[in-house]
């Protein structure tokens, strides 16, 4: 439930293979969820192997959750296989602590979601463009081996420099980003409304009587799109193509004006 990454198989070369082909045959949905394994003769003859090769393999599927065998009637595939219900939560670093809070309430939501829906999350953490690392290693093979059904990133895709990589251009996979502007082509992205959130923030301590209240806003903007200004309780969208610092921001809120100043 909610597991960290594991680590890269290490089977033999042939029964590595010999599983992958399987499991490209359980993927494209030629025996679906529940259906059963031909006899194992058969299999070896299907597939040009040998008996050790062939059980090899399918100890593989096993633990990675494609196959599961039943006393006295045989092998069958899951009715939960990794590729329709596993996904990746994808972890760039973090050193500013700013996804602390969304990343600690994930982990804490999780589990009921997985018992919920029988699925499966698996967090990568640490990724980022560079291939010779572990945890990008780990998850480039989980994706290659439809592991997983789908990712999840932490953030934008462009900026943390995952846009060009295979995490990011291998076909057949869903992505989602939690992120905002610039959004990443191709890739489904869930965005604070800021707009709405405010309002209902303060609908909310408006409700408890409260009647003076104070916004703290950390900003990280650079060359893009700024937005969640807030003035007496009124949030406006703008843009500005300038690095903004907190002394002019807060002069923006003082003075009510229509363009922030730039640095």
């Amino acid at each position: 439930m909610g597991q960290s990454s594991g680590t890269i198989s290490r089977r033999a070369p042939k029964s590595a293979a010999l599983a992958q082909r399987i499991r490209s045959v359980i993927v494209r949905g030629e025996l679906p969820p529940g259906a059963q394994l031909p006899p194992r003769t058969q299999m070896v003859k299907d597939f040009g192997t040998c008996k050790t090769t062939l059980q090899s393999a399918l100890e593989e599927l096993k633990d990675d959750g494609f196959v599961e065998s039943r006393p006295s009637q045989g092998t069958f595939v899951a009715e939960k296989p990794p590729h329709l219900s596993h996904y990746g939560f994808v972890l760039a670093p973090d050193p500013g602590g700013l996804w602390r809070a969304l990343t600690t309430t994930a982990r804490r939501e999780i589990p009921g979601i997985e018992k919920e829906r029988q699925c499966r999350f698996v967090f990568y953490e640490d990724i980022t463009e560079h291939p010779d690392t572990l945890g990008y290693q780990v998850l480039m093979a989980d994706i290659k081996a439809h592991r997983l059904a789908g990712l999840i990133f932490r953030g934008n895709v462009r900026l943390l420099g995952l846009e060009h990589t295979p995490l990011v251009t291998i076909p057949g996979v869903p992505r989602l980003a939690i992120t905002g502007p610039p959004y990443p082509p191709g890739i489904t992205h869930v965005a604070l409304n800021a707009p709405v959130f405010l309002d209902k923030a303060l609908g909310y301590l408006a409700g408890r009587g409260r009647r003076r209240m104070a916004v703290l806003i950390e900003f990280r903007v650079s060359n893009r799109k700024l937005t969640t200004v807030v003035m007496g309780g009124l949030m406006r969208e703008r843009t500005h193509e300038a690095d903004l610092g907190i002394a002019e921001l807060a002069a923006c809120f003082r003075e009510g004006d229509s363009e922030c100043p730039a640095s």
